[in-house]
């Protein structure tokens, strides 16, 4: 019989990849052992992420695999005769009931530094017991299993694991605590004119040429109180007119009169535009194998996805979200910036992109773990980026932490820019 040792911290995703990147090898242990940490007056433990992770764990029988899932809690990780007394007793144990030794398989990815120095060191003692023993860690940088041996072997030995562990949306949101809720308002049906806008916003320079009739819209909205609104909403037309003035006189725009538009209208103007190009952009790119050549393509595409946390009120909001096997990419679009190039001007608006910027960042951490990424969109201009980058950069302390930003001068070549972030 054989045994794989699976250390659980606060993202169960490393452990489910491995235990599903060894099913689809026929090698998945018919006994894993959850090692996770109990709740105490100091921590929260991560028994609910690993009852959670069993459940996820266990459906997998529908693909083949039969077995058992036992949860092992450690009252104190940093207490190495504890744990190291609970692996032996477990092993033991499984080992009177199948009376003989088992192959064991050590993955410490998860958990925390002394939940895996210690079970590392006590795996170590089984194998000179007699037992054999695997040890291996997930490489979530080159997305490979790589094995402590003296081979330093790895696998998959072609490719990445993305390429042979593909998660659904609904899987990953599952696996988190999460559930989806139902979809917000669908804005495809304004995707021309979202394609227009985003036209204008990619072009850097103002076409002089129409300077009046751009004011020509702007005294209509901002003087004229009586704008005939349709029900339920306004009229393509008139949209078009608001963005316009939007994009070509922002600073003199009076974003009042959006007030009085409907939900859907508020939103496609305040940013649901731009989400919808750079979803249209994306999905197209779905299963084409060329657009990252010859790193894994985007597998799937989902644009506004809305889910909440189980048993409480937090909900997350996601602009576009993309994957690749099981590599997460969240996207995050905002107007914020338009027309600001020079990197002390509009401070507010730098702060507030900012702020988003961490915000999708989390996001994507608490759904992706160490191997997600997050985008943001922006529209501001080339200084105000780069001031942005310097304070993320100094923020994290130069660590690649998998936040990228886009500005104006990016638009022009949507595609390429997310060709650069998305490789490898």
């Amino acid at each position: 019989m054989s045994t794989l040792i699976l250390l659980v911290g606060g993202n169960p995703l490393p452990n489910y990849v491995v235990a599903r990147y060894l099913l689809s090898q026929g090698h998945l242990s018919s006994n894993i052992l959850l090692i996770h940490s109990s709740s105490n007056d100091r921590i929260q433990g991560t028994a609910e992420v690993a009852k959670r992770l069993r459940l996820s764990i266990q459906a997998l029988e529908k693909e083949g695999w039969k077995g058992e899932v036992i949860l092992c809690p450690v009252k104190d990780t940093a207490n190495s005769y504890e744990l190291e007394g609970l692996l032996h007793s477990e092993i033991t144990r499984l080992e009177r009931a199948s009376r003989q030794p088992e192959e064991i398989h050590l993955n410490y990815t998860g958990g925390r530094k002394t939940m895996a120095v210690y079970t590392y060191r006590a795996v170590q003692q089984l194998k000179k017991n007699g037992r054999k023993v695997e040890i291996s860690y997930l490489d979530q940088d080159w997305f490979k299993l790589r094995y402590d041996d003296e081979r330093g072997r790895e696998e998959p030995r072609a490719g990445d694991l993305r390429d042979l562990v593909k998660l659904s949306l609904e899987e990953l949101i599952e696996l988190h605590n999460c559930e989806r809720v139902d979809k917000p308002e669908d804005l495809s049906a304004y995707l021309p004119l979202a394609e227009a806008i985003y036209a204008l916003a990619a072009e850097p320079l103002i076409n002089k040429g129409k300077d009046n009739q751009y004011k020509t819209y702007l005294s209509l909205i901002n003087n004229n109180s009586k704008i005939p609104v349709a029900t339920p909403g306004p009229s393509i037309a008139q949209i078009e007119s608001l963005t316009t003035a939007l994009f070509f006189l922002g600073s003199e725009f009076s974003w009042d009169k959006i007030d009085t538009l409907n939900k859907i209208s508020q939103k496609f103007l305040r940013g649901g535009w731009l989400e919808q190009v750079v979803f249209n952009h994306l999905s197209k790119q779905k299963g084409d194998e060329k657009f990252l050549k010859p790193f894994v393509p985007i597998t799937e595409c989902f644009p506004n996805v809305e889910a909440i946390y189980g048993g409480s009120s937090d909900r997350m909001e996601l602009d576009v979200v993309l994957l690749r096997g099981y590599e997460l990419i969240v996207v995050s679009c905002t107007t914020m910036g338009y027309g600001t190039s020079k990197a002390d001007k509009n401070e507010k608006g730098r702060r507030e992109i900012k702020l988003k910027a961490f915000e999708v960042w989390q996001r994507a951490r608490q759904l992706g773990g160490e191997e997600a990424r997050a985008i943001v969109v922006t529209l501001a201009g080339r200084d105000v980026v780069e001031g942005i980058r310097q304070d993320l950069r100094n923020d994290f302390l130069g660590n690649d932490f998998k936040l990228y930003l886009l500005g104006q001068e990016d638009l022009s070549n949507l595609e390429g820019a997310f060709k650069r972030i998305l490789k490898p």
